[in-house]
């Protein structure tokens, strides 16, 4: 056996066996095989870089009296003159004076940022559909009644259609304009465009609320959802008092309901926790931000009529 066969064979048998190339064991099985190993070397290690303050001739800057004092005057010295930095009191280059300034803003143009919206993009529809529909009879048979009125062998007093959630009935979107949803005011805005796009704006009737929720008496709503797009007084801004107190809200829900209102709904930004059980049993209290779901829409819903 050649000496390269008998280590191709060596080195077969520690992988097979699992056994690291320096242990006792591999050495063993290397004089069983009567192939001598040869001590490893020790890889050198590098030395290790030289500090730029260990190198001759080369002086650090003390950075903390530069950050007091400025750049040193050798270095101020070297610098353009329209980007050396100027003190209080010092004449402005020469060049500062045949600049021309900047065109004044024109009015009605300002920048709007891409605005993040609080609920979910791809669930939005779904969740409106389930806080603001109502439960209306379509055009379409409902052949399970039909069938199962035949097969029991009673007559059919009405033609029975399908009943499905529509907003049909349209919406009546109430915004709280008090400080407390200052921050939101975008928000507002951009779901108001999405309810006209998913109801019809024809069907979206929106108001301004800020001042005690006193809804006019010659408002009938008939049998149309309720949204209220406020912070019912749970996001307290310091020295400000909420503009509408829950008491007011109670009577705002109750009053709608008296009107014709199907059901009441709010959209409240912030912690919902501070709003009350009482104002809870008479709103259906949804939370407007991202991990709200239809069946927690649904869930509100319920509490109310409960």
């Amino acid at each position: 056996m050649s000496d390269t066969a008998g280590r191709a064979d060596y080195l077969r048998l520690l992988y097979r066996l699992g056994i690291h190339p320096d242990s006792q064991s591999a050495r063993d099985a290397a004089d069983l095989l009567g192939i001598e190993l040869r001590p490893r070397r020790p890889s050198p290690r590098p030395d290790p870089p030289q500090r730029p303050s260990d190198e001759p001739g080369i002086k650090l800057p003390d950075i903390t009296q530069q950050m007091q004092t400025g750049p040193p005057p050798e270095f101020r010295a070297a610098l353009p003159e329209r980007v050396a930095p100027a003190r209080t009191g010092e004449t402005p280059p020469a060049w500062f004076a045949s600049v021309p300034a900047l065109d004044p803003p024109s009015p009605g143009r300002r920048l709007q940022l891409s605005l993040d919206p609080l609920f979910r993009p791809q669930w939005l529809r779904a969740l409106i559909v389930a806080a603001l529909s109502t439960v209306e009879e379509t055009r379409e048979l409902d052949m399970e009644r039909v069938i199962t009125s035949m097969a029991r062998g009673q007559e059919l007093e009405f033609v029975p259609f399908r009943r499905a959630r529509t907003l049909r009935k349209g919406v009546y979107c109430w915004l709280d304009v008090g400080p407390g949803m200052e921050p939101f005011r975008r928000d507002q805005e951009e779901l108001v465009a999405v309810l006209e796009r998913v109801a019809g704006r024809d069907r979206v009737a929106v108001e301004m609320l800020s001042d005690d929720a006193r809804l006019p008496t010659n408002v009938y709503f008939a049998h149309t959802p309720v949204l209220i797009l406020s912070d019912l007084g749970a996001n307290r801004i310091p020295g400000h008092a909420p503009a509408i107190i829950p008491r007011h809200w109670v009577r705002f829900a109750n009053q709608a309901r008296g009107q014709g209102a199907s059901h009441v709904v709010a959209f409240v930004p912030g912690d919902v926790i501070r709003v009350s059980a009482e104002l809870r049993r008479a709103i259906a209290v949804v939370k407007w931000d991202r991990p709200v779901s239809v069946q927690s829409v649904l869930r509100a819903r319920r509490y109310v009529r409960e």
